[in-house]
This record gives structure tokens, C-alpha cells and sequence, in this order.
């Protein structure tokens, strides 16, 4: 029996209106994988069969997880999972220059490592438990701008631990799809100051001790488990600010 049954509808709160039990039908087979990312949903008549409701019913259950962030309409194509697009999310916080180009990303260097007390408390795993460790820099027209730290639990991320430094591709996010069938669905960021240190003086040919902005992220997969810590420090000068208040 799957997710998206009239069985396992009627299995739901009965307390709540019918199309809530389907959206937290949905929302459960979104979360487990049941329902693959890569694809579109099944379309709203074939819900509304398989789970023995009315077609209206169903438009209500879509419309409450597009309010809640979990599906988009992809003209043409149909509705999908919903992913969180981070590819520019570093021009928030630096400015480089006038140029809304966003840095690309390189490797230098991977390996298996334990998780330190920040990295467990972010992740929600024991402490000295296994992670992966990668450090990435990022890079406009050939200079370094920004470096950043990642870690990423072990064995959700066994497929990466072998990958050469030179094969990761410039966005992360849809290889850790590609190779690990992690969706990433959301994040939080804190913003921090701190000194330069003799890695940053080193890749982002700054002084010793220099004024840098760093940007702590946690990622967490459709399933709301945090998948991800990064670190991203960059040279204070470059720093801004950007949201839109509305």
C-alpha cells in the first residue's frame, strides 16, 4: 500500500478537515522519498482517484503545501517537489564590484573526519561521529573571494567520499541529489565577524589578522533532517547587506 491511498487517508486525524489529511498524506510521501523529487506529482485526478476523493478536495490539499513551501507549478511540466535555489545566495552578504556573477567553487580538499561539538550540534548527530569534510573556494574571473568550510554526515554522503576534488561541479546542492538523493529544502544562516586566519591570509590574500565576515549555514533536506553545516568567510570590505521588506 502507498502513501496515497484512501487506506491510509482515513488512517489520518480524523479531527482535521479532509483535505488536510491528504495534504499530510502528501507531505509524508514528499518527505520519505516515496514521491521522487526528479518528477512531476501524479496529477490531481489521479490522487483524487487513487485516494477516493473529490478532485476539489485535492486542489485544496496542493494549494495548502504550495502554501507551505513543498511543491511548486512548473509551466508546462507540471508540479514538482519544490527545491530551494541558494545559487546566489552569497551576493546577500558580499559585494564584489558591480557584478551580480555569482562565484564558482572549487575543492581543494576532502576527507573523512569526526564531527567537533559545533558540527554535531548543527547537524543533530553525536559528537565524534563520522563526517565528511570538504573545503571549497570561491572564485570570480580567477581571484578568491570567499572560503568556505563544509561538513557533511557519514553514510548519507558515502557516495561523495571518493569523488576527486576536480569532478565536484561548481553547485553542490543538485550533485548531492544526483549522487546521494538528498534534496535540500531550506537553511538557516547566522552572520558573524571574526579575524582573518592564516588559511584565509593564504587563499584570499588578505593580511593576517584582517576583519573578515563569516556566514554559518545549516541545510536541511526535504525531510527536515540538517544534512549540511558550511562555513563561508570572506573579506569584511566586501561585506553588504541585502533583503527585501515588503
Amino acid at each position: 500500500m502507498t502513501t496515497l491511498s484512501a487506506e491510509a487517508l482515513a488512517a489520518g486525524d480524523e479531527g482535521l478537515p479532509l483535505h488536510r489529511r491528504l495534504a499530510e498524506a502528501l507531505a509524508a510521501a514528499i518527505r520519505s522519498g516515496e514521491l521522487d523529487p526528479s518528477k512531476p506529482l501524479p496529477s490531481e485526478s489521479d490522487i483524487a482517484r487513487d485516494c477516493g476523493v473529490a478532485l476539489g478536495t485535492v486542489r485544496q490539499a496542493m494549494s495548502v503545501l504550495r502554501d507551505a513551501g513543498l511543491i511548486e507549478r512548473r509551466q508546462g511540466r507540471g508540479t514538482f517537489v519544490k527545491r530551494a535555489d541558494f545559487s546566489r545566495s552569497l551576493l546577500r552578504f558580499f559585494r564584489f564590484g558591480s557584478t551580480d556573477e555569482v562565484p564558482r567553487g572549487t575543492i581543494l580538499a576532502s576527507k573523512r573526519t569526526t564531527a567537533d561539538e559545533a558540527t554535531a550540534a548543527a547537524l543533530d548527530i553525536a559528537l565524534d561521529n563520522p563526517v565528511l569534510r570538504l573545503e571549497r573556494l570561491r572564485s570570480l574571473s580567477g581571484t578568491p573571494v570567499v572560503h568556505e568550510v563544509l561538513w557533511l554526515p557519514l553514510p548519507t554522503f558515502d557516495a561523495l567520499a571518493d569523488v576527486d576534488n576536480e569532478d565536484y561541479p561548481h553547485l553542490l546542492y543538485p550533485f548531492y541529489e544526483e549522487r546521494c538523493g538528498v534534496v535540500i529544502a531550506r537553511a538557516f544562516e547566522e552572520l558573524g565577524f571574526a579575524e582573518a586566519s592564516a588559511r584565509d591570509t593564504e587563499l584570499l590574500s588578505c593580511p593576517d589578522g584582517a576583519p573578515i565576515i563569516s556566514v554559518e549555514r545549516v541545510a536541511h533536506a526535504i525531510s527536515g533532517r540538517p544534512v549540511e553545516r558550511r562555513v563561508s568567510r570572506g573579506d569584511a570590505h566586501t561585506f553588504r547587506y541585502r533583503v527585501e521588506i515588503s
